[in-house]
């Protein structure tokens, strides 16, 4: 039978007569004063108290560390207790404490009493499979339920589940909840939670018995069975059917090659995975932001797909868009590690042995002319400069975890559309920012402005003068769009009145080409504007030659479809008045 810890004995703060504690803390302090003097008195009443307060400090510490999120990630149900989740023991009937002993350690954070909002006692049970999917009874899978000691979480029925459970077997006794528990992060638009035991098809454990769950030696829970209170036990094979097969680990297929993942107490496992699979993963996302052909994105920046896909890498960062510069180390090390991690790359650098490269234990790498360390009991090849001031110092964990890329959401995003009109003798072109009507600052004298166009040719412009740095830290082009494709990305150059002084093609990320160029030429002598009201800054390398060599007709852009207007429009703005060429574009 399914069991709880026993009760705590810690009394509650209403319970303490205070005043009658200080009355008697006065009357023995007036006696010692008395009796030894003040300075004696006074060593006698601190001591105590002090050492009273290192050891509150220190429990205090060791309650939090088991709520706590790790470095902004929700890698447990807060609220609960222990690496993940827990019987909520404030609430925990003496009966269940009796039989908690019935329950094996490997099982007791994953283990959940569950409580109705409508009282405070419940007799149902429930084992917690994912950070997100508690397995129950069929009964108890109707109602909802708080958890916690203070209710932080609920759980709700999963009606999804439940429902395909239903259909394989209607009889079977079982049910699904599901927790309100934030995921431990989001990849792309999918939440990640962490599955926190492996299920079972065999009714019972190695010895022949039949029991609820048994442990393997490094500490794996194996649910066998689901035991009601009345001692019966549930098998789950009908679980097989219905739970899904990427994330959920079964016994026979993943106890062998799961990876375990931990952080401070938390701990996890992950199915394993083979480099092809997830290269081929990262291949069809990147198609994804790849955009129509003529269009910039950070794939096509980028030579090769391991190039591509490291300069992507900040695009899909989950922990907050880390600085890109330092991704294409990580991932030709994940890449080259011996033998292969079986880990999503992002779980291999935040939680496996990516974690601890660059760390200062590891600086003496550069010494070895091999540059082979081991980790975790894996060989990793370092093939990274460790020499001081080099760019693979500067991207040390601690460092590259705390620089991060601020994405924009749509509204934050509308707060930088801008729209554009000709000045009243048509010379020069106003821009202003569309939600408030207000002109565009001026850039400062050795800056500019950054700016992205995007498919539908809308405009946005961050002003670089008024960016929060303390709290976003450093302005990408990859921030405006989140990533996405554009028509062109640069910088402008700004005087007053909103006008436009000059416009780049700069883009570290996606390395706008002259197509770029040709096409915010085009769509300005669409519009009527004055095209010499603003200088059009290239890049050094660039010449009408590129208008020759340059195959328009690949263009397939809504918008533009004149691709001889476009070819006529690049030989016009390299020989323009204001064609200017910068080496730092």
């Amino acid at each position: 039978m399914m069991a709880s810890p026993p009760p705590t004995t810690n009394t509650a703060a209403d319970d303490v007569d205070c005043d009658g504690l200080y009355k008697k803390f006065i009357k023995a302090t007036n006696r010692l004063i008395h009796t030894h003097g003040f300075a004696k008195s006074l060593l006698i009443v601190l001591l105590p108290f002090v050492g009273l307060v290192s050891f509150i400090v220190g429990l205090q510490g060791l309650v939090y560390s088991r709520y706590s999120l790790v470095d902004g990630h929700h890698l447990a149900l807060r609220g609960f207790r222990g690496a993940s989740a827990s019987v909520d023991v404030s609430r925990s009937s003496s009966s269940d404490a009796q039989q908690f002993d019935n329950i094996p350690s490997c099982a007791r954070n994953v283990f959940i009493t569950l409580h109705n909002n409508r009282q405070l006692e419940s007799s149902c049970k429930g084992m917690l499979i994912r950070d997100d999917i508690i397995l129950t009874t069929s009964d108890c899978s109707q109602h909802t339920y708080k958890l916690g000691s203070k209710g932080q979480l609920s759980a709700r029925p999963f009606t999804k589940l439940n429902t395909k459970l239903k259909d394989i077997n209607n009889s079977n006794g079982l049910g699904f909840l599901q927790t309100n528990a934030p995921p431990r992060s989001i990849f792309i638009d999918k939440s990640i939670y962490n599955t926190r035991m492996f299920l079972s098809l065999r009714p019972t454990n190695d010895d022949g018995d039949s029991v609820a769950v048994s442990c393997t030696h490094d500490g794996k829970a194996i649910l066998h069975n689901f035991p009601t209170n009345e001692g019966e036990m549930i098998p789950i094979i009908d679980l097989y059917s219905t739970l899904p097969r990427d994330t959920i680990l079964w016994e026979h297929l993943d106890l062998d090659t799961a990876s375990t993942l931990e952080f401070k107490s938390q701990k996890w496992w992950t199915k394993a995975i083979s480099l092809e699979e997830e290269e081929e993963h990262i291949a069809q996302m990147l198609q994804q932001y790849e955009g129509p052909p003529g269009s910039i994105s950070v794939p096509s920046a980028h030579e090769g797909f391991t190039h591509q896909a490291a300069a992507f890498m900040e695009v899909l960062d989950p922990r907050g868009h880390r600085r890109g510069d330092c991704f294409g180390a990580y991932y030709s090390l994940w890449q080259h590690e011996q033998p292969f991690s079986g880990l999503h790359f992002f779980d291999w650098l935040d939680y496996g042995a990516g974690q601890y490269v660059l760390e200062d234990n590891l600086l003496k790498l550069h010494t070895d002319p091999n540059h082979l360390v081991k980790v975790s009991n894996h060989t990793i090849r370092y093939p990274m400069n460790f020499t001081e001031g080099s760019k693979d110092i500067k991207c040390r964990k601690e460092t590259f975890n705390d620089k991060t890329v601020h994405y924009f959401n749509d509204t934050e995003r509308s707060l930088h559309e801008v729209y554009i009109t000709p000045s009243a003798d048509g010379t020069k072109l106003i821009w202003r920012y569309k939600h408030n009507n207000e002109l565009v600052p001026p850039s400062p004298i050795d800056d500019s402005h950054l700016y992205m166009w995007d498919l539908d040719k809308t405009w946005y412009i961050v002003d670089v003068v008024n960016w929060d740095h303390d709290r976003y830290h450093s302005i990408k082009h990859t921030a405006v769009l989140s990533g996405k494709p554009a028509l062109a990305a640069g910088k402008m150059y700004f005087g007053e009145n909103g006008e436009v002084t000059g416009i780049n093609f700069s883009s570290g990320h996606y390395h706008p080409d002259i197509r770029a160029l040709s096409m915010m030429y085009a769509s300005f002598k669409e519009m009527g504007y004055n095209l010499t009201a603003t200088e059009w800054i290239g890049r050094t390398i660039w010449s009408e030659k590129d208008c020759d060599d340059t195959d328009w007709t690949a263009i397939n852009i809504p918008g533009f479809d004149d691709t001889s207007e476009l070819e006529q429009s690049c030989r016009e703005v390299v020989n323009s008045p204001t064609w200017r060429l910068n080496e730092d574009v």
